[in-house]
C-alpha cells in the first residue's frame, strides 16, 4: 500500500491500522519517493516491522534469489508465506 501526499507535511501525521491495531507515526522527514522503472511490483502480504525484526531469516551475499543471479550485501528475508494476507489491510 502507498500513501501519497501532494506536499510534504509540516508535522508528524498518524495512520491508524484496524488490521494490526495499531498506529503509525509518519515525521516530515520519513517521506521519500519510490519510483520503479519497467518492474512488476507484486503485493503479496504484510508483516509489523517489529515481527519482521524477530522472525527475519540472514541471505548472505553472493545466494541466487528470484530477481538477481546474486546477492551483493547482507539481506534479511521472511518467506511469502509468513505474510498477513493484504486484504486484511483493506477491511
Amino acid at each position: 500500500s502507498s500513501l501519497h501526499i501532494r506536499r510534504v507535511a509540516d508535522a508528524r501525521l498518524g495512520i491508524k491500522c484496524e488490521a494490526i491495531k495499531e498506529s503509525h507515526i509518519i515525521s516530515p522527514f520519513d517521506w521519500s519517493n519510490i519510483w520503479v522503472y519497467g518492474m512488476q511490483i507484486f503485493l503479496c502480504g504484510f508483516i509489523a516491522y517489529e515481527e519482521f525484526s524477530q522472525t527475519a531469516k540472514t541471505l548472505l551475499p553472493n545466494a541466487k534469489t528470484f530477481q538477481y543471479e546474486t546477492t551483493r550485501v547482507k539481506n534479511l528475508f521472511v518467506p511469502v508465506s509468513n505474510l498477513k494476507p493484504i486484504e486484511k489491510l483493506f477491511s
